[in-house]
């Protein structure tokens, strides 16, 4: 008997082992697989969002709207076409006895800006997309320059308003002119791109000749044209709708003073002007910050050419321009799709961050739309704009203190470079704003929580030296004065 019960005793041992054993492996197998499982998630989730579901992306969880991608490769596709049909492919066989080669890298003047801050296609540039060429040898002629002005004169003189074949009416009552509108001009620019510019352009950027056209194509004038009517001296900081940017000066140098191209962040912060002679060729990706200076006298003339690449779709600018289109007609919901899909293709790009931003405080979504401006403050290391953005929002809310450290920074970021004589006026605009409001915000602070040693004489003479700043500037602003005389009767003195 004793032995019978112990092989009972065995047998239900070895069947309960064998029991275990069985369930810990299948526990162990449906670990496995719901951990695959989830691992296979997450990747589709981030292969469809665009990046590394790790990723601190602002818009990750909103993903990319395939149907916005679409429209912005479809308008790519359109906007190549139209530069084909209007300005030819590139006929190599037609052209290869008369290109030029631009191999000699002694051929042009460099300009640099920091890399990370030339737009959002700039890796797509043969890693030179943060640097500005200006050649040292004109690649017009005097008398190629000469004619090309003589035709635009013309069609600026007499208004004639032709529509474009893709049904744009031409700027010329504003002083600009469309090649293609210009009978002489376009053929003669036509072999000129396929002869000189397409290869310069593929010597300093890597993007081949055949993949390029030319989009558009514009004659600018600046300065006082038609007794005194004209069109602006100066054109505002702005990034262009366009892969690669050209700038051919067309005007003798004695023909006018001042004018120039601004590249922000040239020199830092406080940026710098490029100026160009006669012929010569001033090339950049579309993407940096830039504008026309203004004209003390005289008249310029320029020649601007937009160049797009068959290859490079420029989705994320096409979605910033796309949305901000969308925000214009109140259609919030699909500028916020827009900019999302923007964004998770280029998270870094500053206008998308910005805009973004500007549209949810608009919205009244106050706390994701400062997200959205500090990103693109930090994104972006040559404008204060977003941080006075910020402090405006805190001092509206009656938050001096949170307001005044935004405005503490722009000032440390604009590095009074404002100050210099020949600053740009936006810039020292910018300057003045920041000062203003800190000394605004100072001011609030003081008066709320005296007897705080936080605020000392050594701040009230920080505030003291800013709303003086800005008085050198506007001098008959009462509410300055009336901050100074309220900031004087706070000192220790009185």
């Amino acid at each position: 008997m004793t032995v019978f019960n112990n092989n009972i005793c065995r047998v239900l041992k070895f069947v309960w082992s064998f029991l275990f054993m069985r369930i810990h492996h299948l526990f162990l197998f449906v670990t496995v697989v719901c951990f695959i499982t989830l691992q296979r998630g997450e990747a589709a989730l981030a292969s469809t969002s665009g990046s590394s579901p790790h990723t601190n992306s602002l818009e990750t969880k909103e993903g990319i709207n395939h149907v916005i991608l679409d429209r912005v490769v479809s308008e790519h596709k359109e906007e190549i076409n139209f530069g084909y049909k209007t300005y030819g492919s590139y006929p190599s066989q037609f052209y290869s006895d008369r290109v030029r080669k631009w191999e000699d890298d002694d051929l042009f003047h460099q300009f640099e800006i920091t890399r990370g801050n030339a737009g959002p296609d700039e890796d797509k540039l043969g890693g030179n997309g943060h640097v500005i060429f200006q050649s040292k040898t004109a690649v017009f002629s005097s008398m190629e320059c000469d004619r090309l002005v003589s035709e635009a004169k013309h069609i600026i003189r007499n208004r004639n308003l032709i529509r474009d074949q893709d049904g744009c009416l031409s700027n010329e009552s504003i002083g600009e002119v469309r090649v293609s509108n210009m009978p002489q001009g376009k053929p003669f620019l036509q072999s000129m791109m396929h002869e000189m510019l397409f290869p310069l352009l593929e010597s300093r950027f890597s993007t081949p000749s055949h993949e390029m056209t030319l989009h558009d194509a514009l004659i600018i004038g600046y300065g006082h044209l038609n007794n005194g009517e004209g069109p602006s001296k100066a054109q505002p900081i702005h990034r262009d709708s366009s892969l690669i940017s050209l700038n051919i000066a067309l005007s003798e140098n004695d023909s006018y003073e001042g004018g120039g191209t601004y590249f922000e962040g040239l020199d830092g912060i406080g940026g710098g002007t490029i100026y160009n002679s006669q012929g010569h060729v001033l090339c950049h990706s579309g993407g940096i910050m830039h504008a026309g200076q203004s004209l003390k006298s005289g008249v310029r003339f320029v020649l601007v050419l937009f160049i797009l690449a068959e290859n490079i779709p420029q989705i994320a600018r096409r979605c910033h321009a796309m949305g901000t289109r969308a925000e214009e007609k109140e259609q919030y919901s699909t500028a916020a799709a827009t900019y999302s899909t923007g964004l998770n293709i280029a998270q870094r790009d500053h206008c998308l961050l910005r805009d973004f931003g500007r549209m949810n405080i608009a919205l009244g979504r106050r706390n994701k739309g400062i997200k959205f401006l500090r990103q693109s403050d930090r994104s972006y290391a040559y404008c204060a704009s977003c941080l006075i953005t910020i402090g405006r929002i805190f001092l509206d809310a009656k938050r001096p203190r949170a307001a005044l450290r935004y405005f503490e920074e722009a000032i440390t970021k604009i590095e009074e470079m404002d100050r210099i004589e020949s600053a740009w006026l936006p810039l020292r605009a910018c300057g003045f704003n920041a000062r203003y409001f800190a000394a605004q915000s100072g001011l609030m602070c003081m008066s709320a929580s005296q007897g705080n040693p936080i605020f000392d004489k050594q701040f009230l003479h920080s505030l003291l030296s800013r709303i003086d700043l800005c008085l050198e500037d506007s001098p008959d602003d009462e509410y300055l004065q009336s901050m100074k005389s309220a900031a004087l009767r706070l000192t220790p003195n009185n």
